[in-house]
């Protein structure tokens, strides 16, 4: 199997989501923190990968066999959608399953986004 590499901020949500999907498919990454700040993101390295400047996972190895010519992006639609058809890593019943919906978006709704004003403001007084 092909080597895969994560490229990640530690703080982001589609970033952990990939490393407990692949801790439970029990994929081995290699990990490779972006620093956000620093503007690592928009190096030329990931220019190649193209110009969205977003945090993703690719098969770097897999490319080189024209197997796949582009970047695999989270989508969480698609994460969920995926997550929901596999029994064993998603609830079957319906109050469990709220409970696990309810975390999952508590992170991506609302922590995550005043964690993100946070941090902008910490930015917008050092720049």
């Amino acid at each position: 199997m092909s080597r895969l590499i994560l490229h990640r901020a530690i703080a982001s949500p589609p970033a952990r989501a990939v490393m407990m999907l692949g801790d439970i498919l029990d994929l081995k990454f290699e990990i490779k923190d972006v620093n956000i700040i620093k503007k690592e993101h928009k190096s030329l390295e990931f220019m190649k990968y193209g110009g969205e400047h977003r945090e993703r996972l690719y098969p770097s190895e897999l490319r080189t066999r024209a197997i796949v010519d582009q970047c695999m992006f989270f989508n969480a639609g698609l994460f969920f959608q995926r997550l929901r058809t596999v029994g064993r890593l998603y609830p079957s019943e319906l109050r469990t399953r709220a409970i696990v919906d309810q975390c999952i978006f508590f992170n991506a709704g609302l922590f995550f986004q005043r964690l993100r004003a946070v941090g902008s403001l910490h930015l917008a007084c050092k720049v």
